[in-house]
């Protein structure tokens, strides 16, 4: 039974053993993210013919279902290694969405009055700013706990959270993008100066897309700084639709 599992994890499906040896010698003449890339794709190719072997050939619920984790994982081992060559030397900084172009509620802002704008503006979540202060987030799940009848008579203050998920404008964008799926979260406050003296000053917002919008400029040639995503119109637009 060694033997066999031995055998198995030698074939080219990475990112088991043999894919890893594949994306070594593909890695000896060529870039290691393009390496994985092409490694994947093979383990990829080879999961497809696993599951459609244990499908169609001998079916087999157990090769059908390791197929799938196979093809998923190759697919994630490819997608993190090409962001972290892409991200190298990137920050939070250069890719979030500013302040002065993020959209805010206050927390005397009636419920009523925050699910008319997230209709209107197409945002599933805003900060909370009580002056220069962030004092929490709301998102359109808050707002659905309260009845439309009794919109008008709550405030954002009786529903949103404060618990709040921010980094650093420092911070490497790929420890970030960590940060948001360990927690569950499709968006980061980014906060600077946040110390036991400053409770902290709002500089902008990082969402999911503002990452992937990155990647893709960082994928065909360009630098993934604010006056990159600025100048690409459906960038911008994507931008817009996600930031909250």
């Amino acid at each position: 039974m060694n033997i066999v599992l031995a055998v198995f994890n030698m074939l080219p499906g990475f990112p088991m053993d043999g894919g890893r040896i594949l994306r070594a010698l593909l890695a000896r003449n060529r870039p290691h993210a393009q390496a994985t890339q092409q490694a994947a794709r093979v383990g990829q190719l080879f999961a497809i013919l696993l599951g459609l072997f244990g499908l169609l050939v001998n079916f087999n619920p157990f090769l059908i279902v390791l197929a799938f984790f196979i093809y998923i994982a190759a697919a994630s081992e490819s997608t993190r290694t090409v962001m972290n060559a892409a991200f190298d030397g990137v920050t939070v900084g250069d890719v979030m969405t500013p302040r002065d172009r993020l959209d805010v509620v206050t927390p005397k802002t009636t419920v009523a009055e925050l699910v008319e704008r997230m209709f209107r503006e197409r945002h599933t979540g805003y900060p909370v700013m009580e002056g220069d202060r962030v004092a929490g987030v709301v998102t359109l799940d808050d707002a659905r706990e309260v009845d439309a009848v009794e919109r008008d008579a709550y405030r954002v203050e009786d529903i949103m959270s404060h618990d709040i998920h921010a980094v650093e404008p420092d911070v490497p964008v790929m420890t970030a993008f960590e940060t948001m799926q360990q927690n569950g979260v499709g968006r980061l406050l980014v906060i600077e100066g946040e110390t036991a003296e400053e409770s902290g000053r709002l500089v902008g917002l990082l969402s999911r897309t503002d990452v992937m919008t990155a990647l893709d400029i960082v994928k065909s040639g360009g630098s993934p700084s604010r006056r990159s995503v600025g100048g690409d119109t459906r960038a911008a637009e994507a931008l817009d639709r996600e930031r909250a």
